[in-house]
C-alpha cells in the first residue's frame, strides 16, 4: 500500500479506501496478504489482463503531447500553484 500510494501521490488511507470500494464492487478480495506483502487474486489477475490494452491506449493518448511553442500563445496565461 505504501508503494502504491507513493506512485499515485495520494495517502495510504486513500489507497485503502479505493481498494475497499473495488473489493465491494467486484465481490472479490483482489489482493490477499502474504509473508512478502500483497498477492493478487485470480480475479484481480484476470481484470489486469483484460484492461491492460485499454490502459496502454489511454496512456498513449494522454502522454502524447505536442511541443510547447510560447510564440503561438494568444491571450492570458493562468498559473495555479499550491
Amino acid at each position: 500500500m505504501r508503494k502504491a500510494s507513493e506512485r499515485l501521490f495520494v495517502s495510504q488511507p486513500a489507497v485503502s479506501k479505493a481498494l475497499q470500494r473495488l473489493r465491494d464492487h467486484f465481490g472479490d478480495e483482489l489482493f490477499v496478504k502474504t509473508h512478502h506483502g500483497l498477492r493478487a487474486t485470480e480475479h484481480a489477475n484476470m481484470l489486469a489482463e483484460s484492461i491492460a490494452p485499454i490502459m496502454d491506449e489511454l496512456s498513449l493518448a494522454l502522454n502524447s503531447s505536442n511541443e510547447f511553442d510560447p510564440k503561438q500563445l494568444e491571450g492570458p496565461i493562468t498559473l495555479a500553484l499550491s
